[in-house]
């Protein structure tokens, strides 16, 4: 593998140095043309998650590499319903924003509760006595249909 680097300065005379990989890495399963794209070449485990997004790293732990776990977290939902849709070309959904796809963040709202105790019976649905695992607030009405009634106010 190889990299590019670049020193950028600041104006406050900081300088950052910038590093950017070249090349595939024996993780990214899915990268085959060296252009760090990840392309889909399959899907292992059959939960609907492209093994180049998975990887072969073991997230919660459990002896299971992610792309042969259907629960990555082990968070009680399965890797398909967090995944975000059924197709394995599409980027999995990170629902916080924080750089850690649904399927690896066992909080995916970042609300402080465990996506495993608001989606009880881990279904992917809010049932009753249930809360929305991707609803920051907690109060069943998704944080994208808040922001725009408060950009419609």
């Amino acid at each position: 593998m190889s990299a590019w680097y670049w020193l950028l300065r600041g104006s406050a005379g900081c300088a950052v140095v910038l590093v950017v990989a070249c090349g595939p890495s024996k993780d990214d399963k899915g990268n085959t043309n060296n252009n760090n794209v990840i392309e889909c070449t399959g899907d292992e485990d059959g939960d609907s998650i492209c093994d180049g997004h998975e990887r072969n790293v073991d997230s919660d732990s459990d002896g299971v590499a992610d792309y042969l776990d259907l629960d990555a977290d082990n968070d009680g939902i399965p890797d398909e319903i967090e995944a975000g849709d059924a197709d394995p070309n599409t980027t999995p959904v990170d629902s916080d924003g924080d750089g850690h796809p649904d399927f690896r963040d066992s909080d995916s709202d970042n609300d402080g509760l465990a996506d495993g105790d608001e989606d009880i019976n881990g279904n992917g649905q809010v049932d009753s006595g249930e809360t929305d695992p991707h609803d920051p607030d907690s109060d069943d009405v998704g944080a994208t249909v808040e922001v725009l009634a408060c950009v419609l106010d």
